[in-house]
């Protein structure tokens, strides 16, 4: 299919006379996305033999040649027409060499993808080429009838396939990079493979973001990671885990109190999350230390009533004992999905401090009295539902930190909300709820522990008749009442993957079923997987910008511009 005329940039002209783009394993877009952002316009060709992959990608990359079609099949000249080859990125599935798939190698051929690639550097010759896969690609070797790599061969069908890109001419190099360290707001980290075959020098791009408490971070040298608490959208509801006409399984019950235990009750600073306007403003996050702002009548006040619920970030891999939510999420990956979401927030209580008649949220906050303002906080954190069964001490991460790697199926993300209330304004009808939280946190954090479920934690008070679960905050005594948990949407977990809100995830696919044509909305779970198999963009953009720069020399003030 011909590209779409387009008017370029400045710089989008001159990489255009350099040369095409080609993006060899295109998928969800991630790479074309950070190559465009680069070199100021679209990649020239895509290709992927599925039609939903291209579909999403012809709907974010419309001057873009598509190609439906296995890239075994293609002949890497007929689908460049002999034009000069600038640059190339190819990244091949990455699910038989991912140690997050377990067990042997069920699918040889995906395993060989690589090989793949070398035609596209003898046919097409690019003067820059880009390969990226998981970590575990170096350990890539022959395997024994079982499907497993034999011990003492591991690595050298990797050093095989370096040796046949050096032998076409290629400079090659190799590093491991974090997709946090680039301003994306996921902790991801791949493997990356530059060549060239123009006799120019390999740069491999310098991090831009670091840990807050890094001294380039306080000397303002670099910027502090990115959040996952600024992908998420806190406007969502989070229903209650004691409200499922299913219970939740065992480990995961046992994480989520763990979680709750060490982002909330535990915490010497819980995440909380603002909320304006019926939404949360990413742009800033309070302190459980600050105090609330003056609550007008404005469009219906400037707090929503939410669920109070404390969010943590769970992290469910082995051994892991979670995040503070101030940091990047570890990586998203194509697979099962391994993160949830805690976080927390303030709200004004409408009503008596005495009773549970609330009040309409859409409508003004009411007179102050002076029975007190019946404030909740809600707190959150990020539940990670991967690690095994034997992994039943994993609190999560917090909000405050970068997500862990995105899988294809984004059920290991959680958010976790716990709410709340003032201890003196507790409404008699929310008793009931506390001491079921209470109970909970007893049984699957208790439990786990050296201390006796017998004995009352030392953060459990006893009311009178009633032992609720309290956290003192400010000065303040507050009442855990509720948790709750949901999974992240395509939409946040495609933030966390680096990529913009305007990016479309839901384009109308057509495909033959049962022997008709039906176009229909692509899926959410095959949006997921599409965001889980994908490159962060902004790694794909400072990896090309790194090297570029030497090409684009003749064109003075186009990259400035």
């Amino acid at each position: 299919m011909a590209a779409a005329s387009a008017v370029l940039s400045p710089l989008g002209a001159a990489t255009a006379a350099l040369g095409i783009w080609v993006d060899g394993f295109a998928g969800g877009g991630g790479a074309s996305t950070g190559i465009a952002a680069a070199i100021g316009r679209d990649v020239d060709i895509a290709i992927n033999h599925d039609p939903r992959a291209i579909a999403i990608h012809r709907a974010n990359h419309a001057t873009t040649e598509h190609h439906c079609q296995d890239i075994k099949i293609t002949w890497p000249l007929a689908a460049t027409r002999f034009r000069p080859v600038w640059g190339a990125w190819f990244s091949p599935d990455c699910k038989e060499h991912s140690k997050a798939k377990g067990g042997p190698v069920k699918n040889r051929n995906i395993r060989q993808l690589p090989d793949e690639i070398l035609p596209w550097l003898r046919d097409t010759r690019p003067k820059m080429c880009f390969v990226e896969n998981v970590e575990e690609m170096q350990q890539w070797g022959p395997l024994d009838e079982g499907g497993r790599i034999i011990p003492e061969l591991k690595g050298k069908e990797f050093q095989r396939w370096i040796r046949a890109i050096r032998v076409l001419g290629y400079r090659v190099q190799w590093r491991e990079l974090r997709a946090c360290d680039y301003g994306t707001p996921t902790s991801r980290k791949r493997l990356y493979i530059v060549m060239r075959s123009d006799g120019k020098p390999i740069v491999w791009p310098k991090p831009t973001h670091a840990p807050a408490n890094d001294n380039r971070v306080i000397k303002s040298k670099l910027l502090p990671y990115r959040t996952a608490a600024e992908c998420i959208d806190w406007s969502i509801p989070c229903p209650s885990i004691f409200d499922r006409d299913r219970g939740l399984a065992e480990n995961t019950n046992r994480r989520v109190a763990h979680g709750v235990m060490r982002h909330v009750v535990e915490a010497a600073d819980p995440f909380i999350v603002p909320v304006t306007n019926s939404k949360w403003n990413p742009s800033r996050t309070w302190t459980t230390r600050e105090p609330l702002r003056t609550i007008t009548t404005a469009k219906g006040g400037e707090y929503a009533l939410v669920d109070a619920a404390a969010i943590s970030l769970e992290k469910f891999a082995e051994n892991s004992r979670g995040k503070s939510v101030a940091e990047p999420l570890d990586a998203v990956m194509a697979g099962a999905p391994r993160h949830a979401q805690v976080a927390a927030f303030l709200t004004h209580f409408r009503g008596s401090n005495r009773t549970a008649s609330g009040g309409d949220i859409r409508m003004p906050a009411k007179t102050v009295t002076s029975g007190g303002q019946h404030q909740a906080i809600v707190c959150a954190h990020i539940e990670q539902a991967n690690g095994g069964p034997r992994n039943v001490n994993s609190t999560g991460r917090s909000a405050a930190r970068p997500l862990s790697t995105i899988t294809t199926r984004g059920t290991q993300q959680r958010v976790v909300e716990t709410t709340l209330i003032e201890e003196g304004d507790l409404p008699p009808a929310m008793m009931e709820r506390a001491v079921k939280v209470a109970a909970f946190l007893v049984k699957y954090y208790g439990s786990a522990t050296s201390q006796s479920v017998e004995k009352p934690f030392d953060t459990i008070t006893t009311l009178p008749r009633y032992a609720v679960v309290t956290v003192t905050i400010d000065a303040v005594t507050y009442v855990i009442v509720d948790i709750g948990l949901r999974m992240l949407t395509p939409r946040e977990l495609a933030r966390a993957q680096g990529f913009p809100d305007s990016y479309v995830l839901d384009p109308i696919v057509r495909q033959f079923i049962r022997g008709k044509w039906i176009e229909q909305r692509l899926s959410k779970a095959a949006q997921i997987r599409m965001i889980g198999n994908s490159v962060c963009p902004p790694v794909a953009e400072a990896l090309i910008r790194a090297n570029m720069a030497s090409d684009l020399a003749q064109y003075p003030g186009v990259l400035a511009a």
